[in-house]
């Protein structure tokens, strides 16, 4: 080969550059899509991790405030418990608690004011005055009404100051109120009592229970005596 030749087709062939962006122009086309799919695949990627993480903060934060709710409800009703504990009356604070009472009476009775006729019923004031004895122990005095009914039944109430102790301790003060029924043919009442408002020894004490009792002759300073038994309960109160 002659040197004209190869000096000619040295001339005419491309350089490397050239060549270089031939092979670039013809799989560009090629690889540029592939690209942009990857591309494309990459993006929506970060996107949907994103997302996730997005969401993950959101249920994590959900998680939270769920945590932190449940905490202040604890607290709240921890508060609520040692709030209410430091309201109780200072019997009860110390450790005294509700109880059954039991014990029995011996009432005495006089006229308040003689008897008088409403209708076809009859209405009786008594003075009373109960020696009591049991868990309460002390003296009441105080009025009763009673309403004797033509056939011998008896509807009555009334009201005494309790003066004495429970279970042994400190003197003081209650009052007492009560209403029952009974009868005048067979002497037997049946009574409700509540007692409160209790001062000194016996502050901040409440007591309910039943009294039941026969009435009986006559008895030295007595019109009427009697005697019977009580049972109920006693809880302290502010």
């Amino acid at each position: 080969m002659s040197g004209s030749s190869l000096s000619s087709r040295a001339n005419s062939a491309p350089s490397l550059e050239s060549a270089k962006k031939i092979w670039l122009s013809e799989n560009f086309t090629n690889f540029r899509p592939q690209f942009r799919e990857q591309e494309g695949e990459v993006k929506q990627l970060t996107k949907t991790k994103g997302k996730t993480k997005h969401k993950r903060m959101k249920t994590y934060s959900l998680l939270d405030r769920n945590r932190f709710l449940t905490r202040l409800r604890t607290t709240f009703c921890a508060v609520a418990i040692v709030g209410a504990s430091l309201t109780l009356p200072s019997a009860q604070a110390s450790g005294s608690a509700p109880g059954t009472i039991t014990g029995g009476f011996a009432p005495c009775f006089n006229f308040a004011a003689p008897p008088r006729p409403v209708g076809e019923d009859t209405i009786i004031m008594w003075n009373i005055t109960v020696d009591v004895t049991g868990d309460f122990t002390g003296t009441l005095v105080g009025t009763e009404m009673d309403v004797i009914h033509p056939d011998g039944s008896i509807t009555l109430h009334g009201s005494a100051l309790f003066t004495g102790s429970y279970n042994g301790g400190p003197s003081g003060t209650l009052v007492y109120t009560f209403n029952g029924i009974g009868n005048a043919i067979t002497g037997h009442e049946t009574l409700n009592f509540v007692a409160r408002q209790g001062t000194d020894g016996l502050a901040g004490i409440y007591a309910q229970g039943t009294a039941v009792g026969d009435l009986g002759a006559p008895s030295p300073g007595c019109y009427l005596s009697g005697e019977g038994t009580y049972t109920g309960q006693v809880i302290f109160a502010p």
